[in-house]
């Protein structure tokens, strides 16, 4: 990750396609493998009930978010300089002293990234097989325990001439805990409706996340001609993110996957509809759902890794994720280009409306789809 930061210091300044490569694909391709692998470190030691520490450990990237907006922001334009040309419907700097920062600005970003990677290497420590092996005949042992007791009231309650044992039975199978072993291997996993819809709201949520971050600077320029102002407002941004994470990460882990699937679409579908007319309003109105907007959609990649080790089990946890978020990477490609035909000719309002139409077609499938007992 670090030495695509360093190549696009060069790539830069010779071509937009370099930079593509360096910035765009190198650092995606190496920022997937760190992320994947950190991943599984993760599901290995918390678990089934990993909501909370995926969350917890997604913190990382909005704290390296708010750090990398404040660099950039005021080592760029620390004179708090206003977009100057207007292309269409976007803003852009030409001032030449910003300009000329920009090649610089990745070999600070670099050194950052760099440092906190050789930290997190020392820092890593694979779980021992005995250990993971010991853990599991733990909660085994518990499980078996629980059952017994439970065996043991049903027994005393039916010798006293309370429900029948039928009735009892039935209750001590419901409230028992869901079996976890399920392991789905990739092959199995692209079997499965569970895993189209997976991919299907995947897709849909990060279109939305796609459209907020790409644009909502150009839109809140239109209303806000303060750089350094914006930049607080990306700022509190990932902070709600971080918040957020943490609070979805445990919500995840307490209630069924298609429970917590419909309400989490539901709740940024409402807020994606009513973005677009806080430029009507004031400044606040729009830094509000900016940071709510945010929020909700900077939790995206934590909820879907949550939901795969849980829907399709932590053995083949990596490739199963890896397959999932590649299905919808290749349609999230093209979001740039058909978000660029929507605003040029029909205006912010369509934009922002575009991602939420899709995230409705996402709930419906939701709704449709058996999820089993999570």
């Amino acid at each position: 990750m670090g030495a695509s930061y360093f190549l696009t210091y060069f790539a830069i300044q010779k071509s937009n396609a370099l930079m593509n490569f360096t910035f765009g694909m190198l650092n995606g391709v190496s920022s997937g493998l760190v992320v994947r692998a950190s991943l599984q470190l993760i599901v290995d030691w918390a678990g089934y009930k990993s909501g909370t520490y995926i969350s917890i450990a997604r913190t990382g990237v909005d704290i390296e978010a708010i750090i990398t907006t404040l660099i950039v922001t005021w080592y760029v334009n620390p004179d708090n300089k206003v977009p100057d040309k207007k292309v269409g419907w976007v803003l852009y700097f030409t001032q030449v002293d910003i300009i000329d920062k920009m090649p610089s600005i990745f070999v600070i970003l670099g050194t950052l990234c760099l440092t906190l990677q050789i930290i997190g290497y020392f820092l890593v420590k694979i779980r021992p097989v005995e250990e993971e092996q010991n853990s599991k005949n733990r909660r085994s042992s518990a499980e078996d325990n629980d059952l017994n007791e439970e065996s043991n009231k049903i027994l005393t309650n039916t010798q006293a001439g309370k429900k029948p044992l039928s009735s009892q039975c039935n209750r001590s199978q419901e409230n028992q805990p869901v079996n976890q072993s399920t392991n789905l291997s990739p092959r199995q996993t692209i079997f499965t409706p569970k895993f189209y819809t997976v991919c299907l709201i995947l897709t849909t949520t990060s279109t939305s996340l796609v459209t907020i971050n790409n644009y909502y600077k150009e839109f809140g320029q239109l209303l806000i001609a303060d750089d350094f102002f914006l930049a607080r407002v990306g700022t509190a941004s990932t902070i709600s993110t971080l918040i957020l994470s943490i609070f979805l990460g445990i919500l995840q882990d307490n209630i069924s996957i298609k429970n917590f699937f419909l309400f989490y679409n539901s709740s940024f579908t409402i807020i994606g509809l009513i973005y677009p007319y806080t430029a009507t309003v004031d400044i606040w109105a729009f830094s509000t759902l900016t940071v709510m907007y945010f929020g909700m959609m900077g939790a995206v990649f934590s909820i879907y890794n949550i939901a795969v080790a849980k829907l399709f089990g932590k053995t083949h946890y990596a490739v199963n994720l890896g397959i999932i978020f590649l299905s919808s990477n290749i349609l999230i490609l093209v979001t740039p280009l058909v978000l660029e035909k929507i605003l040029i000719p029909l205006g912010w309002n369509c934009l922002f409306l575009f991602p939420c139409c899709l995230i409705l077609i996402g709930i419906i499938a939701v709704i449709a789809t058996d999820f089993g007992h999570q």
